[in-house]
């Protein structure tokens, strides 16, 4: 049976309406990647008596796969979008998943 892998791969802070590229290198090869991002409400003060909305997306995804032919080299990076998608400071985690094939 396959093997469902989520790794929180980074975790930040975005203005309304702002943008970021997160960088990830060497992720697992030859498999399907995914990503997501959890907006959480970004507070100043403690959040015992505060409301507050986050929304985030995932922009583009841009695999990269750098060769090196005469040391058998490969080297694959990753780069993510992600957006705030609201009029609010937010504060996110970023998590990737992928599936770890059966051995048979």
């Amino acid at each position: 049976m396959s093997t469902i892998n989520v790794r929180k791969i980074f975790s930040g802070q975005l203005p309304p309406l702002g943008t970021t590229v997160v960088e990830w290198h060497n992720p697992p090869a030859d498999t399907v990647l995914s990503f997501y991002a959890n907006a959480l409400p970004y507070f100043t003060t403690p959040p015992d008596h505060s409301a507050g909305t986050a929304s985030v997306q995932i922009g583009k995804v841009t695999h990269i796969n750098t060769v090196d032919h005469p040391n058998h080299v490969n080297k694959w990076d990753v780069t993510i979008e992600v957006i705030n998608a609201g009029s609010a400071k937010i504060s996110f985690d970023l998590f990737m998943s992928w599936v770890t094939p059966s051995v048979t």
